[in-house]
Parts: C-alpha cells; structure tokens; sequence
C-alpha cells in the first residue's frame, strides 16, 4: 500500500524499513528477544515538560527538542551525509534548514561536543557507507581534533560554494569519531553454522549487500531466516 503511494507515502515508508531493520538487529542480538521486549526498548516518550536540568542522567533529545537548551557535553550521532543534512535535502538542493539545524545541535555544548560518523551503518534494511557531514568541514580548523583509539577520520572533500556553517568560531572543541568495522569472512554456501540464538543451519545463499553480506540460513529447528554477517556473528561447524 505504501509502496503505491509514491513519492506522498516515502516517509512513512522509510519509518517502516527502519523499523524492520531494528528488529532485525534486536532478534540477532538478544538471546531470548521477545516482542514486547523490543517495544519496551524502541519506545522513546520525550516528556520536557518534566525535564530536570539539576538531574546526573544522560538526556536523549531530537536536535528539534534541544532548542533553548545547553549541557555540558553534546553527542551528535549520525553526522553523516544523507543523514545529517538529509538525503532529501541532498537531493533537492536545499539544506539551508540542515545547516540551521545542525548550528542548533553544536551549540548546546558548553564544554565538549563530539560529532560521530560511521565507517559503515544498517539503514534501512540495508547496509550503507556515508561520507561525514558536509558541515564538519564548515566548522573552524582550530576547533575540530580526531580522538584517538577510534580509528582513522577521512574529511570529505570540500564542497563547492558552500556557505560557511558560523562566521564566529565555535567555544567547544569538537572530534570526529569513525569506528572502523571488523572484516567479516564469507562462509560458503552449504556450510553448516551455528547462531547464538537460533541454533545450528545450513547456508542457503549469501547475497553481497553493501560492505556487509546477507545470509539466508535454513534453520533446523526455527525454519529459514536471512541475517546480516556482521550482526549474526555466525560459527561455521
């Protein structure tokens, strides 16, 4: 239905295929995953009305709900390109409202803000490699350090024409974290494997899905499932 819908229902598509691709990786990561379990853990309430600025805890908030707001330390996941600005935005040419967005996020932080891309992510139901976000290049030189132990940071290279993020520089030092991800070994068709969860198989095929590989796994005891090799982390028997 929503496939049918076109370009009108492409959000609400999208919310579904990400929705599948979080159950995929709660089933292959929990031993005894269960649906009210995964329901419990998706389900975010963000009540701000109630938020208690005195509180030691860690606040998860939408950039949009983090206007007016300042803490001491910012985490901004996700700073990606088509992500962080949008893939839409990309797209159409327009990303104005990104960068405003983005100049929001970075500004909460009053002591350290640290801007996070990965190397490769599950999005979608599908495994992408993004470049970092156009806007850490816009961010003053001086101000932005490569935290060590995280693995290498590559700068995307310089857009054209665009428009600088800030014409002040930025009171918080910022660093670029990009986990590197562990080489994943092809197992052959026909193989026989064991999963933490759903026991010993037989690999029916194997698909090349991004930088990651898809399996589709004949269970003896729990029927045919298809799992991605970096998050099944299957034992070849």
């Amino acid at each position: 239905m929503l496939l049918l819908g076109g370009d009108e229902e492409k959000e609400r598509l999208d919310n579904v295929e990400e929705l599948v691709s979080n159950a995929v990786q709660f089933e292959t990561e929990r031993e005894n995953p269960t649906l009210s379990d995964f329901l419990e853990e998706t389900s975010l309430v963000a009540d701000f009305d109630n938020y208690d600025e005195s509180g030691n805890a860690v606040v998860l908030m939408t950039v949009h709900s983090a206007k007016g707001l300042e803490f001491p330390v910012v985490f901004i996941p996700g700073f990606e390109e088509n992500i962080f600005p949008s893939k839409t935005a990309v797209d159409e040419g327009d990303i104005e409202e990104e960068r405003r967005l983005a100049y929001v996020a970075v500004t909460r932080a009053k002591r350290k803000l640290y801007v996070i891309s990965a190397r490769d992510r599950l999005m979608f139901g599908r495994i992408q490699s993004n470049q970092t976000s156009r806007f850490v290049d816009e961010m003053p030189g001086g101000n932005v350090v490569s935290e060590e132990g995280f693995g290498t940071f590559t700068p995307r290279r310089q857009p054209e024409k665009e428009k600088p993020f800030a014409s002040r520089e930025l009171s918080a030092p910022s660093s670029i974290i990009s986990q590197p991800k562990a080489a994943v070994s092809i197992i052959p068709v026909g193989s026989r494997v064991r999963h933490a969860v759903f026991g010993e198989g037989t690999i029916m095929s194997a698909k090349p899905v991004g930088a990651d590989t898809m399996y589709e796994i004949a269970f003896d005891n729990t029927g045919t499932k298809k799992l991605m090799a970096t998050f099944a982390k299957l034992v070849k028997i």
